[in-house]
């Protein structure tokens, strides 16, 4: 499965409401309202492989990598920069796949 979550620093800037999104309440943008949904969903999906984009990295620290990691998966995570503090991460079931690092390859 592929997602885009939605980082909560691009759910809350200022244009956010105004601008990017003034179809939806100000309450639905709020991350605490957004996490319960986005778990759930991830989770019921059960896929083999889940991809995320604009992922924050406190939300992949502190509670996404724990609650996947309980339910068999393993993943990782690339940030597009320090200053943004979201990325992509990437989650595969451990009893499927595999993580290597292969020198070969380009």
């Amino acid at each position: 499965m592929s997602y885009n979550i939605l980082a909560n620093g691009y759910a809350t800037s200022s244009d956010a409401g105004d601008r990017l999104y003034p179809y939806c309440p100000s309450d639905y943008l709020e991350f605490d309202y957004r996490k319960p949904l986005l778990l759930r969903e991830i989770i019921g999906y059960h896929a083999d492989i889940i991809s995320l984009q604009e992922c924050d990295t406190r939300f992949f620290d502190r509670e996404l990598s724990l609650v996947l990691n309980d339910r068999g998966y393993s993943g990782k995570m690339k940030i597009k920069s320090e200053s943004v503090g979201e990325g992509s991460a990437i989650f595969y079931r451990k009893d499927r796949f595999r993580y290597e690092i292969r020198s070969d390859f380009r």
